[in-house]
């Protein structure tokens, strides 16, 4: 096959291509698979991962400073159970951090771009993130632990093999849609977003798991301490319910496979008349989908080719959300 890298090089070129219907020219078509190719954040696009890094560099072309890590996915592929136990399962295939970092609220809602995706490859979509210094453009994957605060899964059993958080971003334009915790300490982190594709996994080695990782930096978080992570090797183990798992039988629900969500002890002040100030303490779920039933529940559908040039969001109606967020004190 021949690649064209001078186009490849222009990431304008690349970024005005974005559709969910058709993923870069640039690469090797060995398969169908996708990745994030942007990010919403208060209404501002940035561009996510863009395997054509790989192509850039050979042909000592500058590669942008997208907030996506890099890695050599350049098949658009997965990561195997087998790798579960190395630092590949973490950010994707060899990643190295990105060179820039999206602003985010706390408590706010993201969207995230992914490129063609098959409707075969069903399964859920998990969020994590892990702690990292100033802007987390240097750091390894080695260095994070990850907490869990968001996860979908099967959403409907009616009809074999169901419907899932795949199947959901599918009909959303391929656009995922990512709630960061209102109580997060406010800094760096890395958000790390996977698709685990079960349309193999009925036996042990057939699941497909696909990490994007991706820098932020939070503001106007209430939260002032971290919950206790999980090094990206031990996320995970091969046989575990949830990665072995059969979606072609009849199922009524889906264990989602790795770390529980995670708990966030937060501090509040309290300050009485005549008393100095005291702290207490109280534990809280750090956020979970909750599936139900509202007479305002429709996601918003982007028009992702010319979001991607406009840069605004002003004339989008945000309206219509489905996703409760649940906080438990």
């Amino acid at each position: 096959m021949r690649i064209d890298r001078q186009d490849c090089g222009s990431p304008s070129k690349q970024f005005a291509k974005i559709s969910a219907l058709q993923r870069s020219p640039c690469l090797p078509s060995v398969s169908a698979h996708g990745y994030v190719s942007g990010i919403v954040s208060g209404g501002k696009y940035y561009s996510g991962q863009s395997p054509n890094w790989y192509y850039q560099v050979q042909n000592k072309q500058p590669v942008p400073p997208n907030a996506g890590w890099q890695a050599l996915n350049q098949d658009n592929g997965f990561v195997a159970p087998s790798a579960y136990g190395t630092q590949d399962i973490s950010c994707h295939k060899s990643a190295t951090t990105g060179k820039s970092f999206v602003p985010v609220t706390a408590g706010s809602t993201i969207q995230l771009q992914w490129t063609a995706w098959p409707e075969s490859h069903h399964g859920p979509l998990i969020n994590y993130l892990a702690p990292c210094p100033g802007d987390c453009t240097a750091i390894t994957s080695a260095d994070l632990k990850f907490f869990k605060f968001q996860a979908d899964g099967l959403i409907d059993d009616t009809t074999v093999p169901g419907n899932w958080a795949s199947d959901k971003m599918i009909a959303n334009n391929n656009t995922a849609t990512v709630t960061i915790p209102k109580n997060v300490k406010n800094g760096g982190y890395v958000l790390r977003h996977e698709i685990i594709a079960l349309h193999g996994a009925e036996s042990a080695g057939g699941a497909q798991n696909y990490p994007q990782c991706i820098n932020i930096k939070v503001t106007g978080g209430t939260g002032t301490t971290e919950p206790a992570g999980t090094a990206g090797p031990s996320l995970y183990t091969q046989t575990e319910n949830g990665i072995v798992f059969n979606i072609y039988q009849t199922i009524t629900s889906y264990p989602i496979p790795g770390p529980k969500i995670a708990t966030l002890t937060k501090k509040m002040h309290a300050r009485s008349s005549g008393q100095s100030e005291t702290v207490r303490s109280a534990k809280s779920k750090i956020g979970q989908i909750v599936h139900g039933q509202t007479s305002a529940s429709q996601d918003v559908v982007y028009s992702w080719p010319q979001y991607a040039i406009r840069g605004s969001l002003s004339d989008l109606p945000l309206r219509n959300w489905r996703l409760w967020f649940v906080m438990l004190t």
